[in-house]
């Protein structure tokens, strides 16, 4: 059944062959929450996210008020 989901999931967002050539992600994106109230940090409202498909790679333009800014998320993860 999880190859199933898998398949009609990369199905509906173009097929398999375009993730697997596929390098990056572009996306708009706006937050709000809690989370970001509570740790006193300003929402993202429109910025531009820059993901990379095959390695944890994020960066995120603007952070914060300030639009000449851009936060990046790079490192590598493990699973035990």
């Amino acid at each position: 059944m999880r190859n199933n989901l898998i398949e009609k999931a990369l199905g509906a967002y173009g097929g398999r062959d375009l993730w697997e050539r596929a390098k990056q992600v572009k996306a708009k994106v706006s937050t709000q929450g809690l989370a970001f109230t509570l740790k006193g940090r300003p929402c993202f409202n429109h910025s531009t996210l820059l993901l990379e498909v095959h390695r944890p790679f994020c960066s995120i333009t603007p952070i914060g008020r300030n639009p000449d800014v851009t936060g990046v998320l790079d490192g590598k993860c493990s699973f035990a």
